[in-house]
């Protein structure tokens, strides 16, 4: 989730400012949209996210997902969850929030604990998944979906499974997404990989998400 930003300023210049990797886009919100406080004060462990909501917001928008269920792996405190909310129909959170510890920072069961006063107020539009990302994959039909986001592990492996999983869950039209494309070499070869013929359409926002329109 937002969370691992905190630790982007560590990540080597070279990587992070790499020519070869598409511009970021995004200038605002466009016209007339306001976008409300979203982060209580109080619920901000790890860092404060603000600086990352705008291109997240930006890659919503141009998802275009209003009226869709979309779904949401590695959701970790809910800080993207709670902006995805404003933007999809319904939103399917997937994590196992399992009991380790993000450099330092608490434990993911004291995590899980925010993400779920966070979501307090948006059950109607969330169902929590506690599980991995490919067991939860299995519970949902082929076509269903108008998003996914992919925001779990970051390794090559992991990145590449999560999309061989979840691409065949995305509609026509809908939109395959993720997260940490420019500070993460495995996340830009998966995605250069397996989804090579729809590379075209690559979108790269602020927040180093990154979008692609499934047809």
């Amino acid at each position: 989730g937002l969370a691992l930003q905190c630790a982007q300023a560590a990540r080597p210049k070279a990587l992070r400012e790499s020519p070869d990797l598409p511009k970021l886009i995004g200038g605002g919100h466009g016209p007339g949209l306001e976008v409300q406080p979203l982060f209580p004060r109080k619920l901000r462990p790890l860092c404060d996210p603000h600086h990352v909501v705008d291109g997240l917001v930006d890659m919503y928008l141009a998802a275009g997902c209003q009226g869709r269920s979309a779904v949401e792996v590695g959701c970790w405190s809910g800080e993207s969850s709670e902006v995805a909310c404003q933007y999809v129909d319904h939103l399917h959170c997937v994590d196992e929030w399992r009991d380790w510890k993000l450099d330092g920072g608490p434990i993911a069961s004291s995590v899980e604990d925010l993400f779920d006063a966070r979501m307090a107020r948006l059950a109607d539009k969330v169902t929590k998944i506690k599980a991995s990302s490919l067991e939860a994959a299995s519970k949902f039909a082929d076509g269903s979906l108008g998003l996914v986001y992919l925001d779990g592990d970051h390794s090559y492996e992991s990145v590449r499974s999560d999309i061989a999983a979840w691409l065949p869950k995305v509609m026509s039209g809908g939109c395959l997404a993720g997260h940490d494309y420019r500070n993460y070499p495995g996340v830009v070869q998966a995605v250069g990989e397996l989804l090579s013929s729809m590379k075209a359409n690559l979108q790269v926002f602020r927040d180093t998400s990154w979008l692609i329109r499934v047809s």
